[in-house]
């Protein structure tokens, strides 16, 4: 057993990181908050996992942490908020359930509570055992809050996912949800059986299963976006040119005057004269079927615009 937790925690380690440093490398490229909050939250679990990972493997923590029990509980404190903010984030970027101020209010007074169940358990004085039922209902606010906007903006089927998507996400939240209530039970009822919380790991391997489905989403797109651009930049210059009959130096005029180049500017890149250049803006004005340079962009994104519409990339 102790063997299977030593290499469970390097290949836990190892995925956190790879998923943390895969967004934070999309943040440089999208400049996404999605991604952002994504890479925060693998930090997250990477540093509990590590910290996990002391305490089962290197035996002079725990006897540290008896000796300072306040060590243990804000570390737990400080996890715990930092997984809540970062999941409530992201639930607002991929449903577009925006936090309002009163979110944030409640999550401030939600803080304190938790010190203030910290300090009431680190306090030399005896306390009810039924506080651990206060406890529960209390940890548990944020996360049925949670679970209530993922139903209540499912219920709604926009045209944002399509309805299986929706179930998939509102069996998913009921499932987290669930889980959560297993995390917080046995922290506070059922601490012998084990250091590790089993939900809690289920629900790091959910969040990994939907990060790759997540990144394979976005190398789809990115590689389409990408066939997309090249297809607009070099196909249709050559699809407009073919339409109108430009000659392969009426085309690269035609995009000195879309750059909006006077016609010293165009002698200069096109190293020709000047009576050339008019003789070409003139031929293109003809051709095109414009009356000024400044029309030229709009006659290109028309054309680009219309042939999109009838051929979809």
């Amino acid at each position: 057993m102790e063997y299977f937790l030593y290499f469970y925690n390097i290949v836990l380690v190892l995925v956190y990181g790879l998923l943390m440093s895969l967004y934070f490398q999309l943040i440089l490229l999208g400049k996404n908050r999605l991604y952002l909050w994504t890479a925060l939250l693998f930090f997250v679990y990477l540093a509990d996992e590590i910290y996990y990972s002391s305490l089962e493997f290197l035996d002079t923590l725990p006897a540290f942490y008896q000796e300072y029990p306040s060590i243990k509980y804000v570390v737990y404190f400080a996890v715990s908020i930092s997984m809540l903010i970062c999941y409530r984030i992201i639930l607002a970027h991929t449903l577009s359930i925006l936090p309002e101020k009163k979110e944030w209010c409640f999550l401030a007074f939600y803080s304190l509570y938790r010190l203030a169940a910290i300090s009431l358990d680190l306090a030399p004085v005896s306390v009810p055992s039924w506080r651990f039922g206060v406890y529960l209902f209390f940890d548990l606010l944020p996360y049925v809050w949670f679970t209530i906007l993922s139903f209540r903006h499912t219920a709604r089927h926009d045209s944002r996912f399509s309805a299986v998507t929706y179930k998939i996400i509102r069996a998913a939240s009921a499932l987290w949800l669930f889980l959560c209530f297993c995390c917080v039970y046995q922290i506070y009822f059922l601490p012998e059986l084990a250091d590790r919380e089993i939900c809690a790991e289920i629900i790091s391997v959910f969040s990994v299963i939907f990060a790759v489905r997540h990144l394979v989403y976005v190398s789809k797109n990115q590689k389409s976006a990408g066939a997309q651009s090249g297809f607009a930049e070099a196909d249709l210059e050559t699809l407009f040119a073919k339409q109108y009959k430009l000659t392969p130096r009426e085309m690269e005029i035609f995009r000195y005057l879309m750059e909006g180049a006077d016609n010293a500017e165009i002698c200069e890149k096109a190293v020709i004269s000047q009576s050339t250049t008019k003789t070409h803006i003139y031929n293109i004005f003809r051709k095109v079927d414009i009356k000024r340079r400044s029309q030229a962009a709009g006659k290109f994104l028309e054309f680009c615009r219309e042939y999109t519409q009838g051929h979809p990339l």
